[in-house]
């Protein structure tokens, strides 16, 4: 199948939200369920219209989790801006307190063994009371090609660092750039399916419930950990279109509301939505946040190869390079080697790393 390329032109106007890394990993894997295949429903005793019988819970959240699969060859483009209002006490932690407003953009590409994120974040980053212009706000990017592991931080004013890990952890990589997921799509977050594959409890409701334009199967699924409710839209392919988590101890919580979703190659896909989260303290400290987040371009079956998906090209000479980092590693950066033309050499222009010709096709590798 060939590629397909759409930009969206949104009629609303709110406010983008981001959504703090630390907050990303809170959030369960969520992606769309596709043409699920449903009974029509009938009206209840009291008008409600009754979900249909011929579907277990299980059965609609297995069905959801399979839509993963129809989705794992993309591009996309996706704006974000957060408000977040946080009174805490104690450094540094206070350095947060009041309402904050920051904007990221982020392009995601990925092929379902290969990712590639990069993403500029500006706003009152470091604080409320300190704004980042756009045009000074640092560049990141994350790259697995597969059997390496690429970690950029440049700013405008130097071309900054580069970590090179060549030690294969797939599983820590993929985690890392799950991160930086689309919370529209992965309100579930990386594998964290098994927590409701294995619920103490996972029950459809009887009736189907409306969501703004949507009538949905609700599902109610109890953890060991938290406890979740999701409409999904009975319509539209299954698609989630709202969705909310409380932990066990009720003082974390998440949710996911107002999502739009485009029909896209015969696939309804959530490309708009706002992501809520509340974390609150037993000393009365609280973190609350909005995110209003969109999509504003979505290519799906991409030609990567084409594109140059996976290549670490973004990468500035000069910059310094780590091979093999860990954390809490002390580095003189005079003794680093640098980035230059595709490779990395020494202080004294030794090639220790070649990827100029970086880029060949990767074959799919499993989680040690």
């Amino acid at each position: 199948m060939k590629g397909t390329v759409m930009r969206f032109v949104h009629h609303a106007t709110a406010r983008r939200f981001r959504q703090p890394a630390g907050w990303t990993a809170m959030l369960l894997w969520f992606v769309s369920c596709q043409g699920a295949d449903v009974a029509k429903s009938k009206s209840g005793p009291s008008g409600e219209e009754q979900a249909p019988q011929t579907m277990t819970a299980a059965q609609l959240l297995a069905q959801h989790l399979e839509a993963r699969a129809k989705l794992q060859s993309c591009r996309y483009v996706l704006e974000s801006s957060t408000e977040l209002q946080v009174r805490m006490t104690g450094e540094p932690y206070n350095k947060k307190n009041g309402t904050s407003r920051s904007f990221e953009r982020t392009e995601f590409r990925t092929d379902g063994h290969r990712y590639s994120v990069r993403w500029r974040t500006w706003g009152n980053v470091k604080s409320a009371s300190d704004f980042l212009s756009e045009d000074r706000c640092p560049y990141n990017s994350l790259l697995w090609d597969g059997s390496i592991f690429f970690n950029v931080v440049a700013t405008t004013d130097t071309p900054g660092r580069v970590g090179i890990d060549t030690r294969h952890n797939v599983g820590r990589y993929r985690e890392l750039i799950s991160q930086k997921q689309n919370p529209l799509w992965h309100f579930l977050g990386a594998r964290a399916e098994q927590p409701l594959l294995t619920a103490r409890s996972l029950t459809l409701r009887p009736h189907l419930e409306q969501v703004g334009q949507s009538k949905c199967h609700v599902l109610d699924a109890l953890t060991p950990d938290a406890q979740y409710t999701l409409w999904l839209d009975s319509v539209r392919g299954c698609q989630i279109v709202k969705a909310t988590m409380l932990d066990g101890r009720h003082s974390n919580s998440n949710s996911l509301d107002e999502v739009v979703c485009k029909a896209v190659n015969g696939m309804w896909i959530p490309i708009e939505g706002v992501v809520k989260g509340s974390r609150s303290y037993a000393n009365g400290d609280y973190e609350r946040r909005v995110e209003h987040l969109r999509i504003t371009e979505l290519a799906l079956n991409p030609q990567h190869e084409v594109l140059r998906s996976f290549v670490p090209d973004d990468i500035q000479n000069g910059a310094w390079v780590q091979i093999n980092p860990s954390l809490g590693d002390r580095f003189n950066p005079r003794d680093l080697p640098l980035w230059q033309d595709g490779r990395v050499v020494d202080r004294n222009g030794r090639i220790l790393m070649n990827f100029s010709r970086h880029g060949q096709q990767a074959q799919p590798v499993e989680d040690r």
